[in-house]
């Protein structure tokens, strides 16, 4: 056994950590690069503007001023919720397109010239990311089903935030 190895594991533990610590740097620096970039959504044929990031933060809100119409809130409210919704699903597009963007890089790779053990590693942590991203996506998705049963006896959906007053709440 050579120094720093284990039996049957045909290398040298020292280098196989280094691997290991740079697969992580180069993962921390994707995500950051992911966070760091930014998508615009709007609603209302550009009457509602809303910027969100990677971490699927808002960074911010435009509201043309012809579109506030006291005596119409609920207007207003749609629009910044379709355009708050769509940007969140542009950032999980961009996420998701990336990660498939790596992936893809090291499977090529992989084809080609062969991985290296890191490589390898950052693979499979990516493919664990992205199923556990899909995963996400998909309880989302189920979560947000609405049944003939979501309406309120006054006629509107539920919504957890909505200040209806009848009954269903």
């Amino acid at each position: 056994m050579g120094k720093g190895g284990f039996p049957g594991m045909g290398g040298n533990m020292n280098n196989m950590m280094k691997q290991v610590q740079k697969m992580q740097r180069e993962m921390a620096k994707l995500q950051e690069e992911i966070e760091g970039r930014s998508v615009e959504a709007s609603a209302g044929g550009g009457a509602v503007t809303v910027v969100a990031n990677g971490k699927k933060e808002i960074l911010s809100i435009t509201i043309k001023p012809e579109v506030i119409d006291p005596d119409d809130a609920e207007m207003l409210q749609d629009l910044i919720t379709a355009a708050v919704n769509e940007a969140i699903r542009q950032a999980d597009e961009m996420i998701s397109r990336e990660m498939i963007d790596r992936i893809n890089q090291l499977s090529k790779k992989s084809r080609e010239s062969g991985l290296t053990e890191e490589e390898k590693q950052e693979q499979q942590e990516l493919r664990r990311k992205y199923i556990e991203y899909i995963k996400g996506q998909v309880r989302h998705q189920l979560d947000s089903i609405k049944f003939a049963g979501d309406r309120h006896d006054c006629g509107h959906e539920h919504h957890d935030h909505c200040g209806c007053k009848c009954k269903k709440q």
